[in-house]
């Protein structure tokens, strides 16, 4: 069974197993602040215009910031707050929830799959089956006491913002087909599925990565974090 970084140890160097290639190494040169990520404002009163910029971030970058989303500060914060919590329990704790089964819901695990991997990767994270509430509810972590309640409000409230986008996208690309959005319909009866990725401060992060390159298997992807430089 893997150990965890998130074990209450400080670490003074970084484990020779977490060190990668020096040509996968993010080195200590600052990022290039030449293309500035592209900022949708979904305050506004023009809907032509903000579909309009998220075609255009998504065709560029693939990724956008939106502001004036409409998630109230509260509970983000409860959400933010319950998976602080959740990495700062007891390692026996955390590790009930344990599991190398990649299917498994909830599963925890470290680096992304630590006993398939040659590189291993500077994070822990919970994965959490969201919504359909119902299908899920009865399996969210019992610890910490906030998690589960915070889950229900920051699902549902960021699953809204995530299906607006879309319909803005699919306007802005021309596509009117509204049963895509219906109940049941093709971009609303997938899961809402979770990863609560935590990442240990590092001694030396020129030498390892907090996760490999990638791409998402979703249509949407909603990321929020905790104002910590480097996502």
């Amino acid at each position: 069974m893997a150990e965890p970084l998130s074990n209450g140890a400080v670490y003074q160097s970084v484990p020779e197993s977490y060190v990668l290639p020096e040509h996968k190494r993010p080195g200590r040169s600052p990022p290039s602040s030449a293309a500035a990520i592209p900022v949708v404002d979904l305050g506004g009163d023009d809907p032509d215009r903000m579909a309009e910029q998220i075609v255009a971030a998504g065709r560029e970058f693939g990724f956008f910031q939106v502001i004036n989303h409409g998630v109230p500060e509260d509970v983000m914060g409860a959400m933010m707050r319950a998976a602080e919590e959740f990495f700062k329990l007891p390692t026996e704790e955390k590790m009930v929830h344990y599991s190398t089964d990649s299917t498994k819901l909830p599963r925890f695990h470290t680096s992304v799959g630590k006993e398939q991997e040659q590189l291993l990767y500077w994070r822990d994270c919970l994965k959490i089956g969201c919504y359909p509430f119902e299908e899920f509810r009865h399996q969210w972590p019992e610890k910490p006491a906030g998690l589960a309640a915070a889950l229900e409000p920051y699902t549902a409230a960021v699953r809204g913002v995530a299906l607006r986008v879309l319909r803005l996208a699919a306007s802005g690309m021309g596509l009117a087909d509204e049963a895509h959005f219906e109940a049941g319909g093709e971009l609303t009866a997938g899961p809402v599925i979770m990863n609560v990725n935590h990442y240990v401060a590092c001694p030396d992060p020129s030498l390892t990565l907090g996760i490999a390159p990638h791409c998402d298997p979703n249509v949407v992807t909603v990321l929020m974090d905790n104002g910590v430089r480097g996502l």
